[in-house]
């Protein structure tokens, strides 16, 4: 159903692995594990976070093509830079 409306809306359909999305985390590209109930932490940064919100970063960034690594980390001479405060809930 999304391939069609976006096809009718003439934008691209871009297709990614969906594996292991809600075990990385979209902050620090760390393992997150099981925390309570839906929510998952990272056991790098201790990002906590809903499971689904965390796949829907990753997928979102894989689609989009970001690096799988962590925002402070140089690349070609600028720092990238995310908050955590904002998705935390």
């Amino acid at each position: 159903m999304l391939e069609y409306k976006l096809k009718w809306l003439n934008l691209p359909v871009r297709y990614v692995n969906p594996k292991n999305s809600s075990k990385v985390c979209p902050v620090r590209s760390g393992s997150m594990a099981s925390y309570l109930g839906r929510l998952m932490k990272c056991e790098e940064c201790g990002l906590i976070m809903d499971r689904d919100i965390v796949a829907v970063l990753n997928l979102q960034m894989r689609g989009e093509g970001f690096p799988q690594r962590a925002p402070n980390e140089i690349i070609e001479g600028e720092r990238l830079r995310m908050s955590t405060k904002d998705y935390v809930t």
